[in-house]
């Protein structure tokens, strides 16, 4: 009988010990969790992410529209900075139903490791990905283009894209716009001003676009190139 106890305990002593073992990482895919609790975990690869992130939240607007592809390993890596900043510093995208604090902690660890492609070869980095600061946006129609409308709105108002009836690639298309998208010296009945300033369904870009809302500070500034007579 006193044997028999002994080799109880034994067990019982064993099987705490290799469940201890396991505290370092816990993984359920599909959005119920995902934690790491060793930073020095590298069992990270890219289908890993595409398939609980990339895939089912993002490649629905970032496949074949949205102006940034992230359909493959390869311009997913060439838009990290993009991705790091707007998914999980802005949270901003996506945009109608933002990563889950578990998707956020997936996805910057394994940019953190280096976002490697297949499991085993991330290299944890201390330094991560450092935010590039905001471009300085001047009111006039150059830098407003360039910073603004190339980034936010030609992917659609565009000769080829679908909102073609809104051009915005020159300041003549702006000015001459049977739609008076932009009076000079007076914004608020300017329908570009309008329609980036709205906070309902009709704001622009979309809210389903994909495509990141302007921040204050771009909406601002195109009511400052109205505001000011939009000759520049």
């Amino acid at each position: 009988m006193r044997n028999k106890k002994k080799l109880i305990i034994l067990l019982s002593l064993a099987s705490l010990i290799l469940t201890s073992c396991n505290y370092r990482r816990e993984k359920k895919i599909n959005n119920e969790s995902f934690e790491i609790a060793d930073a020095n975990d590298l069992n990270l690869s890219y289908k890993l992410v595409d398939d609980n992130i990339f895939t089912p939240k993002c490649v629905s607007c970032h496949g074949t529209a949205g102006g940034v592809f992230l359909g493959s390993y390869e311009s997913i890596v060439k838009n990290l900075q993009k991705i790091e900043r707007v998914a999980i510093q802005e949270k901003t995208m996506p945009p109608m139903a933002p990563l889950s604090e578990s998707e956020r902690n997936l996805l910057s660890t394994w940019i953190k490791a280096g976002a490697p492609e297949h499991e085993g070869l991330g290299v944890i980095n201390e330094n991560p990905i450092p935010t590039p600061p905001a471009p300085l946006i001047e009111a006039q129609f150059d830098s407003i283009k360039i910073n603004i409308f190339d980034s936010k709105c030609i992917v659609c108002h565009s000769p080829t894209g679908t909102a073609r009836d809104v051009l915005l690639n020159t300041k003549e298309d702006l000015l001459d716009s049977p739609r008076d998208l932009v009076i000079p010296r007076n914004s608020q009945e300017s329908g570009l001003y309008i329609a980036v300033s709205r906070t309902d369904s009709g704001m622009m870009p979309p809210p389903d676009s994909g495509i990141p809302p302007l921040t204050l500070n771009e909406i601002d500034i195109i009511k400052q190139w109205i505001d000011n007579g939009a000759e520049q």
